[in-house]
């Protein structure tokens, strides 16, 4: 259509003949997740207003829920959040920018390996791993996270 090649009617009705099959082909999947399709891309949106950048490129699995885990703005969150899902890994942790492989290591292995770089409360460094506990909250973890 937008060279000229097919008419405006004939375009519109292959897009209702395209979208009246993907909702029968994702009604014939009752039950099962159905994953949105990759953005063109890479999925990436572009810089945010602070230079981050989030993406709908999966992490990992949601220890949860088992849903993907995608990056926002703020934090690499669980994709099923509007349905309850709550499980989230805040990307600023006491004073520390926690990256996308940190991300993903916690994810797979449950910890991270100790990491410099987080700051107390009253401005001194310190060092940590993250680990997921029992209610899948990342948490502190000071045990083998020797000291500096």
């Amino acid at each position: 259509m937008e060279r000229g090649a097919e008419p405006r009617p004939a375009f519109m009705q292959d897009i209702k003949g395209l979208a009246a099959s993907l909702v029968e082909e994702v009604r014939g999947k009752e039950g099962e997740k159905v994953a949105a399709p990759a953005r063109r891309g890479g999925g990436r949106r572009g810089p945010g207003r602070n230079g981050s950048v989030a993406s709908d490129e999966p992490l990992g699995t949601c220890p949860k829920c088992g849903s993907p885990v995608v990056e926002s703005r703020k934090a690499y969150g669980c994709s099923a959040w509007k349905t309850g899902c709550s499980f989230a890994i805040w990307k600023t942790v006491s004073g520390k920018r926690i990256s996308v492989a940190q991300a993903k290591q916690l994810l797979q292995k449950g910890r991270t390996e100790k990491l410099k770089g987080f700051k107390s409360k009253a401005g001194r460094p310190y060092s940590a791993a993250l680990a997921l506990d029992g209610d899948h909250k990342v948490k502190l973890d000071f045990e083998g996270a020797g000291s500096d």
